[in-house]
């Protein structure tokens, strides 16, 4: 019953990733031809950024508890830390702030 639920857990995670990838694909360069060119928002920018990266992490998170052999307590650890991080980093780019590179 675990597995069935980490293994959903996955699948969504995989969905929302594929949403993310697609978010930050729309700030990725391009040619510019004839086309006016569009100022792009560096918040929204960064939100999409930090949104793929999370997602990452959350899917390597999930796959620890699906093979938790392949994982130590500090990977586990870290992971965690680096999630923390990059959802402070979300939701200061949501406030329209620049996340802060020191945390106390």
């Amino acid at each position: 019953m675990k597995t069935n639920k980490i293994d959903q857990k996955i699948k969504n995670i995989l969905k929302d990733l594929q949403v993310a990838h697609k978010m930050k694909e729309e700030f990725l360069g391009s040619s510019v031809t004839d086309q006016k060119i569009v100022p792009k928002d560096i918040f929204e920018m960064g939100l999409a950024y930090a949104n793929e990266d999370r997602l990452l992490v959350e899917l390597e998170l999930a796959q620890s508890q699906k093979y938790p052999n392949l994982y130590s307590n500090e990977d586990i650890k870290r992971l965690e830390e680096e999630k923390d991080r990059l959802t402070h980093r979300i939701h200061a780019f949501q406030n329209r702030q620049w996340p802060s590179q020191y945390r106390e």
